[in-house]
């Protein structure tokens, strides 16, 4: 058994056959000889017998000329169609490395599934500004991985999309506890031995990060808990409230706070709900922006905090 011979053999059968492509001996043959692998035909046929016994589903379609054909591919059509769009909605990386990935992934599928995502895929050809975004990710995984603290510069853009270092360009040393991705962007989750609390910092603005020797014994941390407080869009402090939306709004409303949510006075062209959420200002600009279609009924302690919050909006523009 000639173990190079046989990953040459799944290669070929990954890369030039799926459901609906098949290809014949000869060009087995061929593909082989373009490899410089020149092996007679009864030697093939072994090589397939044994992929098939290995778990290699290839398939023999009989008639005047046999064909072949792979049909468990290391992905199914949909699996990479779901990540080519995934890697492609992802502007924190650069194209170049976008496009090392995407490679990678077409390694695992047929030409021909290749050329139809392609086809009906959207890509993205934006390049991030932070080209060490993706080793700085790799260390703070690393770093929480061992149980290490990190020592890094934090730093914001300016108009003039410059680098501005936060705290003078001083370090912070902190201890990362998880790496989550928000709307498009990756944030790290650090302990403060300092304050003895957590906070939020972006990937993307980190710079000159290192990984330090001591390792920490880490506090208890509830991470999804942490997120419900910290990266929601309505964080704060939960109110009781009572909203009427029009009709056509039901599915964004089901949306945005899950099926559980009891609907009332439901009529043709309205219905009502009532929950427990926190109304920040991020809130009340997203039921802003229904304009007419969406109305506080209760508390009036709440309604009033919406009036000022238009009228704060409204003075702008005297």
């Amino acid at each position: 058994m000639n173990k190079s011979r046989l990953l040459t053999l799944i290669n070929i059968f990954t890369l030039y056959t799926d459901e609906y492509n098949h290809i014949s001996m000869q060009e087995i043959i061929s593909y082989l000889e373009n490899e410089d692998i020149y092996v007679s035909r009864k030697a093939i046929y072994n090589d397939i017998k044994i992929l098939r016994e290995n778990g290699y589903e290839i398939q023999i379609i009989k008639g005047k000329q046999m064909k072949y054909y792979l049909l468990n591919h290391p992905l199914e059509l949909v699996d990479a169609k779901l990540l080519y769009d995934s890697i492609n909605s992802i502007e924190f990386i650069s194209s170049n490395k976008r496009k090392e990935i995407i490679d990678k992934l077409f390694e695992n599928i047929s030409i021909y599934q290749k050329e139809s995502i392609l086809k009906t895929s959207k890509t993205n050809s934006k390049s991030y500004y932070n080209n060490e975004f993706l080793y700085i990710l790799n260390d703070i995984q690393n770093a929480i991985s061992s149980n290490k603290s990190v020592t890094f510069k934090y730093f914001d853009i300016t108009l003039n999309k410059k680098k501005v270092y936060r705290k003078q360009q001083k370090k912070y040393t902190l201890v990362p506890y998880a790496l989550v991705l928000i709307n498009q962007r990756y944030y790290c989750i650090f302990y403060s031995d300092k304050y003895d609390s957590f906070s939020n910092y972006r990937i993307d603005k980190i710079d000159n990060l290192i990984i330090n020797e001591q390792t920490y014994e880490k506090k208890p941390f509830n991470l999804d808990e942490y997120l419900s407080k910290s990266f929601n869009m309505f964080a704060g402090k939960k109110e009781n409230i009572t909203i009427e939306f029009h009709n056509e709004l039901l599915n964004i409303v089901l949306d945005e706070f899950g099926l559980d949510i009891l609907i009332t006075n439901q009529n043709e062209n309205t219905f009502t709900i009532n929950i427990t959420t926190t109304i920040s200002n991020n809130f009340l600009s997203w039921l802003a922006q229904f304009g007419e279609k969406a109305k506080i009924i209760n508390p009036s302690e709440i309604i009033e905090r919406y009036k000022k919050h238009l009228n704060q909006i409204l003075q702008l523009y005297d």
